[in-house]
């Protein structure tokens, strides 16, 4: 009996631990060709490229939605979204070309979270703390928001023409 109680409790344990991380999502992470892909992106949607900065996509709807509308389906997420309206009009499959990204949730909804371009970070603000500090808490943020399909951008470099060169 007491054999059957301890598997019963294993069992018990197995199922719910299954059922937990069935609702959650881990963080994809997408790493386009090169700057230019990434920034057409943004060009197309008549819209400026930021980051660190989250939009929401509705992948059944194939639309990029308005802050609002991000807001209101996760209001937790709202230091992360970027409050720029874009006119974004990728399908789901243009969308993955474009960022080389592999959809791999059947939910409504991704989180697509657009990192700073590899290395601008660690040149640019790595000294600064209270950068680095929000910076931490954007990431911590993305992290917690384990119930939707989380996607993190990470740009490269190559492509990137200098502002300073004519």
């Amino acid at each position: 009996m007491r054999h059957i109680h301890s598997l019963l409790l294993v069992i018990v344990f197995a199922a719910t631990n299954n059922s937990a991380n069935a609702e959650t999502q881990s963080i994809n992470y997408v790493y386009p060709d090169d700057f230019p892909a990434f920034e057409q992106l943004f060009l197309q949607g008549k819209c400026k490229a930021r980051f660190p900065a989250a939009y929401v996509y509705d992948i059944s709807k194939q639309e990029w939605l308005s802050y609002e509308h991000a807001l209101a389906i996760i209001p937790e997420a709202g230091e992360l979204l970027n409050q720029q309206q874009c006119s974004i009009t990728l399908s789901k499959s243009e969308l993955a070309n474009q960022l080389n990204l592999q959809w791999v949730s059947q939910e409504r909804y991704a989180l697509l979270f657009f990192d700073y371009p590899e290395q601008i970070f660690d040149v640019f603000y790595s000294q600064k703390p209270d950068k680095v500090a929000r910076y931490e808490q954007l990431l911590s943020l993305l992290s917690s928001l384990d119930h939707i399909p989380r996607y993190h951008i990470k740009p490269p470099l190559k492509g990137l023409r200098s502002q300073f060169s004519n």
